[in-house]
């Protein structure tokens, strides 16, 4: 409850994995197979992959996966998230095949337990998709999402919208990765139109903006892109910590623009911010 509480305040990162840390303590000694154990565990994964430390965090998830499979009675949904998470730490730090195998897992787990028209589905085959896109392998990622994309409601219920929408995203973002900027354009602004009406989560609202400058740079729409890039790095100076990595990503990718713009001086301050806080991480 303590790490939880302090969860929204970047300059108590410290006390919060300390508090995370004696959960895991506790739990450990006194009920090492139930499930608090099990969500402390991930708890820890969560702050360990934001602070960057995703081999420590697998770690984590890959202890919760281990405990909670082996459970008198075992949670198929509850596992979902824990493959998903211990997806995303192996994908950081670049072990494909890994995450490839977690998603798969987390995807089949989905099918079993709600269905492919259920919204619980729809996340972890966008993410699965996105993953396989990511290596390279674009043929295959777009049959995926060509299999994903019909089971999203033209009307979704106000429980599905932010589902339904998060999967558009992923694909509109794949589209922008290959330079595709007219057909990913539509369809991240419908996107950022959807996460305002829907239950809003700032985060989310970012990361689209972020992609969709990438969108209007490559469309020549410098202007727009640039406005994107301060304002978001403005939110994120806001919100975040100095070493934070989403404020890092969007220096790093404002001090990109800048430099195709000729602004040297106004790059180097982005690159060299974003080195001084990198503190050895593998950025």
């Amino acid at each position: 409850v303590r790490a939880d509480a302090l969860s929204a305040d970047f300059a108590a990162r410290a006390q919060r994995t300390e508090a995370l840390h004696k959960a895991v303590d506790i739990y450990a000694r006194l009920t090492p197979e139930g499930g608090g154990y099990v969500d402390a565990l991930n708890e820890m994964g969560v702050e360990l992959s934001g602070q960057m430390n995703d081999v420590e965090a697998a770690k984590y998830f890959s202890r919760a996966i281990e405990i909670s499979e082996r459970a008198s009675e075992r949670d198929d949904a509850g596992l979902q998230p824990l493959y998903g998470n211990l997806a995303s730490a192996l994908l950081y730090q670049g072990d494909f095949d890994g995450a490839e195998k977690a998603y798969a897992k987390v995807v089949d787990l989905a099918r079993q337990t709600t269905g492919e028209h259920h919204r619980m589905y729809w996340v972890p085959a966008a993410n699965f998709a996105a993953a396989v896109h990511q290596r390279g392998d674009r043929e295959r990622a777009h049959k995926m999402f060509d299999a994903l994309l019909p089971l999203l409601p033209q009307q979704p219920t106000p429980r599905q919208i932010y589902d339904a929408t998060f999967v558009r995203e992923m694909y509109a973002r794949c589209l922008v990765d290959e330079g595709r900027a007219d057909l990913a354009i539509p369809l991240l602004e419908t996107v950022r139109k959807q996460y305002t009406q829907g239950e809003l989560y700032e985060f989310d609202l970012r990361r689209v903006n972020l992609i969709l400058a990438n969108a209007y740079d490559q469309a020549g729409r410098r202007d727009e892109a640039r406005q994107l890039l301060t304002t978001l790095l403005d939110e994120w100076v806001a919100k975040g910590a100095p070493d934070y990595y989403p404020v890092l990503a969007t220096r790093e990718r404002l001090g990109r623009f800048l430099l195709e713009q000729g602004d040297l001086d106004g790059a180097g301050k982005q690159f060299n911010e974003v080195i001084a806080q990198a503190h050895g991480r593998n950025l």
